[in-house]
């Protein structure tokens, strides 16, 4: 199965710019394509777009490769090409950046676009990502008759094979916008034989508040069992997190039902995320089963793959099974130490 990965965003957002840093930490594995790449004509316009989108979609899916495709592409023009029946998913990202910042970069740039004009289309692409029914009319007026509006037009919400990602690059450098990118593109893989890791959401709750508040849980945590506020306060927290950095911590969940029974993940020690510490805790029905350390694998395997190549783990002594599992996915003992005035032993993972 093809899987295909679109970034969009009105001009300034970001999306040429980080093509080669984005494909050098993706490889060769999966295929980085500028959608202007097509050909575009002096008298481009919104027919040209959208025919142009069915015609990356054939050639993507005829070449059969994992592919991302950025540029000038619009989430509900990709759901209405005819070929997207052949996806069995449509992964979007948006990026996005403050209206003051778009225009100073394309004011720099010396480009066309500096304008209001383009900042309503900003605007509009925002809402239209969030929100099907969004003033359909900006794209289905005067639209190539080869679009399928109706696979989509009466939904209030995208389909469940549809997902979406918003990146604000407005204080991001080149390398951390295409490391957000990648970082989404390769989380939409980080499952094992067993579990599923992914995205921490409101949703989650009443699981996180059962996992937080165990004394079992929680008895090596410096802030202890977590209160419902506390795990709703620390929900907002993860979540915002997710915008500014590439690398957070996830929820682990049984693969077959999608049932949270730990959480994992690697959170920054410093402000320009260069140095990460790796977490996870695992409901007590469910540990002595080696899922603690198939969710670190996967988590460690999957930071190698954006870009991250040193983490380390603080863990008190007396915490065994965290030391074998530190030491099962390849981390060493690095010294003694302390964290917020608690002795620790300080392990180290580093790719060689």
């Amino acid at each position: 199965m093809t899987n295909l990965y679109f970034i969009g965003g009105a001009s300034g957002s970001g999306k040429t710019a980080i093509m080669s840093e984005l494909q050098d930490i993706l490889g060769h594995k999966i295929e980085v394509h500028d959608f202007d790449d097509i050909g575009v004509p002096e008298a481009a316009d919104k027919k040209w777009r959208q025919e142009s989108t069915e015609k990356w979609l054939q050639k993507l899916l005829e070449r059969g490769q994992d592919a991302c495709l950025l540029g000038q592409i619009v989430l509900g023009e990709i759901f209405a090409c005819p070929s997207a029946a052949k996806l069995s998913d449509i992964n979007f990202c948006l990026l996005d950046v403050s209206d003051y910042d778009r225009i100073q970069r394309l004011k720099k740039r010396n480009t066309y676009g500096a304008d209001q004009n383009m900042l309503n289309w900003s605007a509009w692409l925002r809402m239209h990502t969030h929100d099907p029914q969004w003033t359909q009319h900006v794209i289905k007026d005067d639209a190539w008759n080869g679009l399928h509006f109706s696979s989509w037009d009466r939904e209030h919400t995208w389909p469940e094979n549809v997902t979406t990602k918003f990146i604000d690059t407005t204080h991001l450098s080149i390398k951390e916008v295409a490391k957000h990118v990648s970082a989404w593109i390769n989380g939409k893989k980080i499952d094992t034989y067993r579990l599923k890791i992914r995205e921490i959401g409101a949703n989650d709750l009443n699981a996180l508040y059962e996992l937080l508040s165990n004394n079992d849980v929680m008895c090596y945590s410096v802030h202890g069992p977590y209160s419902k506020k506390q795990t709703e306060d620390w929900i907002r927290f993860i979540t915002e997190h997710y915008k500014k950095y590439p690398l957070g911590m996830w929820a682990v969940t049984e693969k077959n039902n999608d049932l949270l029974i730990g959480i994992c993940g690697l959170m920054p020690l410093s402000e320009d995320d260069s140095k990460y510490e790796i977490e996870y805790r695992i409901l007590p029905n469910f540990q002595g089963k080696g899922l603690a350390t198939e969710a670190a694998i996967a988590v460690r395997d999957y930071a190698v793959r954006v870009g991250i190549t040193n983490f380390i783990a603080y863990i008190e002594e007396e915490n065994k099974p965290s030391v074998k599992i530190s030491e099962k996915i390849g981390m060493r003992f690095l010294k003694k130490g302390t964290y917020k005035n608690i002795p620790v032993l300080i392990y180290e993972y580093n790719v060689e």
